[in-house]
């Protein structure tokens, strides 16, 4: 039986049936293809008032159906991931036109961002209900999902080789810190006017999410020395530098607990870590940036979410690379969304004291031998503890990942030789809200520039 049948004929609202006003707002449709998409599928019918008992009780005429469907695309694309694919179809019942919206059910599970939840739910429809999935109904979902993977899938994921040397950090303890509370330090300058590109997984294999990794850079060669982390967990952060190291970090996560519970530091572990990685993106597009936000499960494989925000200096022209990483790693990319940046820095920082607890140093490769520079240093955090003092100086919202980490990281302008050390001073504090331009990160992460010179 057709839909259009099915409305003359009264068939009732059901799993795969869901009757809507023509006034419907786009953002309750895309609630309703998120479920159909994580349930059997099904059809949504604008244009057809129900009545108690979910029979079609009216027909409306939608005289815009290509408006209608617009607008639902442009929310889709904003609010579920991945964004699934739909048909329409329009009906005429009655002399009354009617909009069908066409949902396939989808093996990946669809997060739908609810407007006053931070955290993505996801939703399925229950006979004629939409109900949010619990925490571990989708935990059985991802399992299934992992599970049901071939080894033909498995052979096509990339990897990058294990790293040759030890994976590098440095642990600063965060006694009164939060898991989505987190600091990134980097002398990163951002596009002057960025365009902001998002890929977004969310509940993923350990496999999948490495070949993210991989297609990354293979694509867009990451592996610059200017490339710094973040992981942060409940009470302590591992920062450090380097994409490699980066996904080295991840992978061996078990060694970085056992690390830090042997130096006598009691390690409170959440479900998963919060990492956080920002790079240029010079080879493809100059001036621009790729911001990586990772939370892997802490006692087991994969991934809670991945999501990769490419910041292009511009409206990306040449678009190839972009579309090339789509492919690649299967993920979906948003429209290109013009956003704003605008760090909080002191005119005057030279008043914040350089407590030096060690410095640290960078080799580099010259003709005939390597030569170690000091680039920077690990420094007693100013702020530490005193959010009043922070948010005096700073007109910034959700200061608490400053005033949690017990150490800060800061870099030299002009870097120093190891035998003859200077003292420093402050040069530049700078702080950049992630909240502000960035989309699918779940945390509040602050990135800080401590420049300092002698």
């Amino acid at each position: 039986m057709d839909l259009e049948e099915a409305i003359r004929r009264g068939k009732p609202e059901g799993e795969r049936i869901e009757y809507k006003s023509k006034e419907v707002a786009p953002r309750k449709v895309t609630k309703e293809i998120a479920a159909m998409s994580n349930a059997a599928g099904g059809s949504i019918v604008l244009g057809v008032r129900e009545d108690a008992h979910g029979q079609p009780d009216g027909l409306e005429n939608i005289e815009s159906t290509d408006k209608i469907a617009r607008s639902v695309s442009d929310v889709l694309s904003h609010v579920v991931e991945p964004v699934p694919d739909f048909s329409t179809e329009i009906l005429e019942i009655d002399g009354k036109s009617q909009l069908a919206i066409i949902v396939e059910s989808t093996e990946e599970l669809l997060s739908y961002e609810h407007e006053k939840i931070e955290e993505p739910l996801f939703p399925v429809r229950r006979q004629t209900e939409v109900r949010y999935l619990s925490g571990h109904e989708v935990q059985i979902h991802y399992r299934d999902q992992i599970n049901g993977n071939s080894k033909d899938d498995e052979e096509r994921l990339l990897r990058l080789p294990d790293s040759e040397g030890e994976t590098s950090n440095y642990f600063i303890e965060c006694p009164d810190g939060h898991i989505s509370e987190l600091c990134l330090f980097t002398p990163h300058y951002f596009p002057n006017k960025p365009y902001r590109v998002v890929a977004q997984l969310d509940y993923i294999s350990e496999e999948r999410a490495e070949h993210v990794f991989s297609v990354l850079e293979g694509l867009f060669d990451l592996s610059g020395p200017d490339c710094r982390f973040t992981i942060n967990q409940s009470n302590g952060a591992w920062i450090g530098s380097g994409y490699e190291n980066f996904v080295a970090n991840l992978r061996n996560r078990e060694s970085r607990y056992l690390e830090v519970e042997d130096s006598g530091y009691e390690l409170e572990l959440y479900d998963h870590d919060q990492a956080v990685l920002i790079s240029d993106l010079d080879v493809e597009y100059p001036e621009s940036s790729v911001l990586i936000y990772a939370a892997p499960f802490t006692s087991g494989p994969g991934y809670r979410h991945l999501t990769v925000n490419f910041l292009i200096d511009g409206q990306p022209v040449d678009v190839r690379p972009l579309v090339e990483f789509s492919e690649q790693s299967k993920m979906r990319l948003s429209t290109a969304k013009g956003v704003e940046i605008d760090p909080q820095g002191l005119p005057s920082p030279d008043d914040i004291p350089v407590d030096l607890v060690e410095r640290t140093t960078r080799t580099v490769d010259l003709d005939i031998e390597s030569e170690a520079s000091i680039d920077g240093a690990i420094c007693a955090n100013p702020f530490y503890g005193k959010r009043e003092l922070l948010e005096n100086r700073f007109s910034i919202d959700g200061a608490a990942p400053i005033t949690n980490y017990s150490r800060l990281r800061a870099f030299l302008r002009d870097w120093d030789q190891p035998e003859d050390p200077h003292e420093y001073t402050t040069q530049r504090f700078q702080i950049a809200d992630w909240n502000d331009f960035t989309r699918g990160v779940y945390a509040n992460v602050k990135q800080i520039h401590f420049g300092i010179n002698w």
